[in-house]
């Protein structure tokens, strides 16, 4: 019998459709008044594929960190 898999959408949008400014900016990311990761972190251990578009992988590439989803 085949396992079924669990599938979590996770979404990064702003309330008006948009991740990032008209410029490509994320800068509004960083003034968020929320404190630590908002479980964040433990939802990258619970899932196995990360799809995303060309445009999100290069700009999350360009960051000053290790890519968090090398696993």
């Amino acid at each position: 019998m085949e396992k079924r898999r669990n599938v979590i959408l996770y979404i990064g949008t702003s309330i008006d459709g948009y991740i990032a400014k008209d410029d490509g900016t994320l800068e509004w990311l960083e003034s968020t008044e929320v404190e630590g990761d908002s479980g964040y972190n433990s939802l990258l251990k619970r899932i196995d594929t990360v799809v995303m578009g060309k445009g999100t992988y290069d700009t999350i590439r360009g960051f000053e960190m290790d890519y968090p989803y090398s696993d």
